[in-house]
């Protein structure tokens, strides 16, 4: 059996041109959600190394006193 858009066919009802088509649809549906997937581990892994670098910045920043309290310090 065979499904197709939520409608069954049996195998035996289609000609061999409508197996070989069916049989490819239901692939490059397969293939279609393994490529969404896809996308959204990359996604994730986008957003995750954008957080580390993120982090980093701000520890660094953190690590140095701001631009105008050392020119005040310079200043005085």
């Amino acid at each position: 059996m065979i499904e197709i858009d939520g409608v069954k066919y049996e195998e035996a009802d289609l000609t061999q041109e409508g197996v070989i088509r069916a049989k490819r649809i239901a692939f490059l549906k397969e293939r279609n959600v393994n490529l969404v997937i896809e996308q959204q581990e990359t996604d994730n892994n986008i957003a995750f190394h954008a957080k580390i670098i993120k982090e980093q910045q701000e520890s660094l920043n953190h690590n140095q006193p701001p631009e105008e309290e050392v020119i005040e310090a310079e200043t005085e």
